[in-house]
């Protein structure tokens, strides 16, 4: 029971502790600093601009950046694998583990799909929304 605790929460949540505080410490002093306007690159770009802006400006940030794509990628694709062999496991009668769970990962992609569009319309007009109060 220890090493489960041990491994599945306090490790984690030292780790995002750690992880947070460093890097979100060191865009907050940046900002401060004037060193990098990660603000204006949020509000010209949107979050995903600010995290690039951010990612530029630390050193060996050219190397950096095709490692953490590759490695979203390979997150994104390994998640979503086993979650779409989860859900096939709990919502298909009889399915087998082993079996390619093929019409969940369609479904889940046409809804991240549709998901996608919602959320870049809904983000326009939020913009939009913010660019109007701050005119007035």
């Amino acid at each position: 029971m220890k090493q489960f605790l041990l491994i599945n929460w306090v490790l984690p949540a030292v780790f995002g502790l750690v992880w947070f505080s460093v890097w979100g410490g060191t865009a907050l002093r940046w900002q401060m600093d004037g060193q990098v306007d990660i603000v204006a690159a949020i509000k010209s770009g949107g979050a995903v601009a600010g995290i690039w802006t951010f990612l530029q400006a630390i050193p060996f940030g050219s190397i950096l950046i095709p490692v953490i794509i590759v490695t979203l990628i390979a997150a994104f694709s390994t998640t979503a694998d086993t979650m779409s062999t989860t859900i096939a496991a709990l919502c298909t009668k009889g399915a087998r583990h082993d079996e390619e769970p093929a019409l969940w990962q369609v479904a889940a992609a046409v809804k991240v799909f549709f998901l996608e569009k919602e959320t870049k319309k809904d983000m326009v007009e939020s913009e939009d929304l913010i660019e109007d109060q701050e005119g007035k």
